[in-house]
């Protein structure tokens, strides 16, 4: 999390919370983050750091300038829904609107072979978005690509059919989501993913080639 104070910091180290062992401790840390970081004290952080860039590129003018941001968290979203439902309740007074996310971690199927890759996306939804929407868009979602499959906080999307999920996602009426392939030139980002898969497909090129 940006703005992190040393006490804050300390909570999060204190879990141990590593990229193998986050799905399983992704509710400890999510309920220390609500239970000990104030959303209040949050935001005004937020507000501070909006002013502070403002100012830097003097864009302040008539003192009615409005800031729009995403902010996300890795495959749940209860901070972030709770951060807009804040900022929609007092955007009269700050002029700042969050729009809540979940950055998601997809696995998906490539072609008609076994080929799979890993890709992360982030889902930007409308202000005061809840958890629980954001909950059941995903899942009606993966329903529509995969049927017979389900998914919750902190779990990692399995997909046989990307574009379905996607474009369920984005169609949804009541909860639709902007989707946002994250950091695209990574190892995490979907050139990484296609890259992973070529390789792959070279690597097999090269096997069968050898063999005759």
């Amino acid at each position: 999390m940006l703005f992190r104070s040393t006490n804050e910091k300390r909570l999060i180290e204190n879990l141990n919370i590593t990229k193998e062992n986050f799905v399983k401790k992704w509710k400890d840390y999510e309920e220390l983050i609500l239970k000990n970081v104030s959303i209040e004290d949050y935001f005004k952080l937020i507000e501070k750091h909006r002013n502070e860039i403002a100012v830097s590129y003097n864009l302040f003018g008539s003192g009615n300038d409005w800031a729009i941001l995403a902010i996300t968290d890795h495959n749940t979203c209860r901070f972030s829904c709770e951060l807009s439902r804040y900022s929609w309740e007092n955007k009269k007074d700050t002029r700042i609107v969050i729009l809540p996310g979940i950055e998601l971690e997809v696995n998906f199927k490539i072609n008609a072979k076994t080929d799979t890759a890993k890709a992360h996306i982030c889902l930007i939804f409308a202000p005061n978005t809840t958890a629980p929407e954001i909950h059941t868009a995903l899942n009606m979602a993966l329903a529509e690509a995969d049927e017979n499959k389900c998914w919750d906080f902190g779990d990692i999307v399995q997909t046989e059919n990307l574009n379905e999920f996607i474009h369920t996602l984005r169609h949804n009426d009541s909860t639709p989501a902007v989707c946002i392939a994250a950091h695209v030139s990574s190892s995490k980002g979907i050139r990484g993913a296609a890259l992973e898969v070529l390789n792959r497909s070279q690597a097999e090129f090269i096997t069968t080639s050898a063999e005759y």
